[in-house]
């Protein structure tokens, strides 16, 4: 592993080793020693995500993952293997393979993390780890002196130390440190990764490097469970998590060792207006623990970074590992403070806004204990809506905790409601904001950043339970210039055109300004090339659950009148499949001019089927969740109705009326839109609807309509249409059609092009999401599958290009 200036971490151990130990122990799979199992990976070691998944299965809780080498090598493997890591639980670390005589200590620190080897502080990010060990390329030691070789690394070490907030940790052997450093003991304060690979792993790690009584992490082997290195860390998994947000050194002791200063995961913070004169500000802290006051000055653009130049406005901040902007916290108009301590206390620091330029607050008041619990905490606005300003918390196992604000802070109140879990799977990302109402539909939103630097919006809800409660499935959004070792920070509404925006400071201390925007929500995700070969039906419709197996299905009918059902496999596969082979369920179905899937038109809990025939008269089949054998998932027919041949459409629509029972929509060819409202009550005397009632006019410009079930997410059933042209258009059911209400909200947009379709399949929940699909089908038998964003109608939120605004932002951490 010394080809291509590729060096794997320990790869140039064996040829030097003398300690004893020989060569690297090979053959671990039942010997591992005690403390959490991790890995370290090079370029040699090509993972994909389903590796990763494996390796955490298999014990694995942390890997190291080789980033960069002297000032010109970058690991081709590092941006899969660092995000696919954490994205499989593992906590993730990055390492620099140092070349002393290439260039200075602080000239590769740089090099380092401007290519992937930051820190976060989220509870599953290690400190960036410095690899010193015998030379590949020529004398062990670079040609160095020993007092050249330690003024080397505490160049290297405080470069990144003014970089990201942490020491590095320092990976080498006892041999080759007291060769090449005279064993000096001033390193101690770093985090040690000893090498020894012994024959017995109960002898241990073996004999320390001057400095240290005790090592982080060892790295007994370069085989074994895991691909790469095989590691253990020298405590518990909570004392890893401590260890990874810097409030431990690690090591294994009973008593952690909180390291200064504190280290902020996001330590540029918004704050809103904290100097009252209309414009949003921000606040920073340095690593001395000073803070930081930039006033905005409302403008942002080539001429005009936005803020004032900084006003140093307090000391001591180093006490805390987070510090939030909450908004108004006590009720009086004033933007304050929440922060964290690294004991798990809560304080609150209210807003004094005495002047507007040089904002005070008054003293620290603490209003809760426990919350070391959390990998990170945001401050969410008011997610719920009732006027306060609300947390939310992150732990380790990806779980979300909602906070109710209450404003009352004294004698047994803290500020806030007792947590309440309101989502799970929160750890693929390394950091959760809150960033005001983005989509500007007067609900708190959020926004999610990946380790690989893409993002994701989630809109809130504000509702607190059902479907999409608290928060609307997750939306990709463009940050552009964000990457995974960047910060973002919601400062609010920067340029002041009612949408609050983004900023993201880089590791190398970079500020790019991201304005925030909102384009219309089409309701439906970009098109996927979906299973061809359905040129052999007449006609498709989406019936929901037909075979009880809790996926949707598709009937079609084919020329010959025959019946199919396509069962739904509730979810696409890698080759675009949504449905099994179908099977024939029916014959003589061609004595129908139109099927209809009303959903559950009876009310026992099954899908039932419509018929109308050449002469008007209307056929009722009651759905049975079966279909094997003889039976055809259906009863047999019973005649309901007449008369219905004065109709060119007819579609289920779900509950319409908000009554609890299944209801059509019909069009007649004058384009006069009518209603009929379900009664569950089908048999031979009782048609299953009450009387017509007439909604609107003028539908006839509209060459599909469909059910489309409930596709804003708001809890009632929509209509989407489609115009000759290929506009697509949405109608948001309201739940109160009536003779003087049409029972939808004005017609809005949604699309253009799709009058290359055929057929529309609409209601149809085909990925198992829990939110409607479309599936367009070609008359060449192709089809585009439509994914349902629950969003339909509304806006979304977006972010314009950026604009670079800073430099020298690496100074706060």
């Amino acid at each position: 592993m010394n080809a291509a200036r590729n060096h794997a971490m320990g790869s140039t151990i064996p040829v030097e080793a003398s300690e004893g130990s020989g060569s690297k122990f090979r053959s671990l799979a039942a010997a591992r020693p005690a403390g959490v199992q991790g890995l370290d990976v090079s370029g040699w070691q090509v993972l994909n995500l389903a590796n990763w998944r494996t390796i955490y299965a298999n014990g694995g809780r942390f890997a190291y993952v080789k980033a960069t080498e002297s000032t010109d090598y970058r690991s081709s493997q590092f941006a899969e293997q660092y995000s696919d890591s954490y994205t499989a639980g593992l906590a993730h670390g990055a390492y620099h393979f140092a070349t002393p005589n290439t260039s200075s200590g602080a000239t590769q620190a740089n090099f380092f993390v401007n290519n992937g080897g930051g820190w976060t502080n989220d509870g599953r990010t290690l400190p960036p780890l410095l690899d010193i060990e015998y030379n590949p390329y020529g004398a062990t030691c670079y040609g160095l002196s020993a007092a050249q070789m330690v003024s080397w690394i505490r160049d290297f070490s405080n470069t990144i130390l003014a970089r990201t907030g942490r020491l590095p940790a320092i990976y080498s052997t006892t041999d080759w440190w007291t060769r090449c450093t005279g064993n000096t003991s001033s390193f101690g304060a770093n985090p040690l990764f000893i090498a020894r690979y012994p024959s017995n792993i109960a002898s241990g790690a073996g004999t320390l490097p001057a400095g240290w009584s005790r090592y982080t992490m060892w790295q007994y082997a370069d085989a074994g469970v895991f691909p790469g290195d095989q590691d253990v860390f020298n405590g518990t998994e909570a004392q890893l998590a401590a260890f990874a947000r810097g409030t431990s050194t690690g090591g294994g002791g009973a008593t952690p060792i909180p390291p200064a200063p504190t280290p902020l995961t996001a330590p540029v913070i918004g704050t809103g207006d904290l100097n009252g004169d209309g414009k949003p500000d921000f606040i920073a802290r340095r690593p001395d623990g000073t803070l930081w006051f930039y006033a905005g000055t409302g403008t942002v653009s080539s001429s005009d970074s936005g803020y004032a130049a900084a006003v140093q406005i307090g000391v001591g901040w180093n006490a805390f590992d987070t510090i939030l902007g909450v908004g108004d916290f006590t009720g009086d108009g004033k933007p304050d403070l929440v922060a964290r301590k690294t004991d798990g206390t809560l304080w609150l620091y209210a807003s004094n806004n005495a002047a507007k330029s040089k904002p005070t607050f008054a003293s620290g008041r603490q209003i809760g204990t426990g919350w070391s619990v959390y990998t990170e905490i945001s401050a969410a606005g008011d997610f719920d809506g009732d006027g306060k300003a609300d947390l939310l918390a992150r732990r380790p196992d990806g779980t979300l905790w909602f906070y109710a604000g209450t404003g009352v802070v004294g004698g047994n109140a803290q500020g806030y409601a007792a947590g309440k879990k309101i989502g799970t799977g929160w750890n693929v990302f390394k950091q959760v904001l809150g960033v005001g109402d983005l989509n500007r539909d007067g609900k708190a939103d959020l926004i999610g950043l990946m380790p690989n630097g893409s993002a994701y919006y989630y809109a809130g809800t504000r509702r607190t339970s059902g479907t999409n409660a608290w928060y609307l499935p997750a939306r990709p959004v463009t940050l552009s210039g964000v990457t995974g070792t960047s910060t973002l920070v919601a400062p609010g509404d920067l340029n002041r055109d009612g949408t609050p925006d983004l900023l993201a400071r880089s590791a190398a201390g970079a500020l790019t300004y991201l304005p925030g925007s909102v384009v219309k929500d089409e309701g439906y995700s970009a098109a996927k090339t979906s299973a061809g070969g359905w040129n052999v039906n007449t006609n498709e419709l989406g019936v929901g659950d037909f075979s009880g197996d809790g996926k949707a299905d598709v009937l079609a009918t084919r020329a010959d009148g025959s019946l199919w059902l396509y069962p739904g496999l509730g979810s696409m596969t890698s080759t675009g499949a949504l449905y099994v082979t179908p099977s024939r369920i029916g014959t003589s179905w061609q004595v129908y001019s139109k099927l209809v899937a009303p959903g559950d038109f009876n009310g026992d809990g099954k899908p039932d089927l419509l018929g109308i025939r050449a002469d008007g008269t209307f056929w009722f089949y009651a759905g049975t969740g079966k279909v094997a054998g003889a039976d055809t998932g259906y009863k047999p027919g019973v005649k309901v109705g007449h008369g219905w041949g004065v109709y060119d459409t007819v579609v289920g629509v779900g509950d319409f009326n908000a009554d609890g029972r299944s209801d059509l929509i019909a069009r007649r060819p004058d384009g006069s839109l009518w209603f009929y409202a379900g009664t569950a009550v089908v048999d031979s005397t009782h048609e299953g609807y009450k009387p017509a009632v007439k909604l609107a006019t003028n539908w006839q410009i509209f060459d599909t309509i469909l059910g489309v079930g409930d596709v804003n997410s708001d809890g009632r059933p929509d209509i989407v249409a489609r115009r000759t042209d290929g506009t697509l258009s949405f109608f948001a059911g309201t739940g109160k059609p009536s003779a003087t209400n049409s029972g939808f909200a004005p017609e809005v947009q949604i699309g253009r092009g799709w009058n290359t379709f055929q057929t529309l399949v609409g209601g149809q929940d085909a990925n198992g999401d829990r939110i409607n699909d479309i599936i367009g089908i070609r008359a060449d038998g192709s089809a585009l599958f439509y994914a349902g964003t629950g969003t339909a109608g509304s806006t979304t939120g977006s972010f314009s290009s950026t604009m670079a605004i800073g430099t020298g932002w690496q100074i706060y951490g």
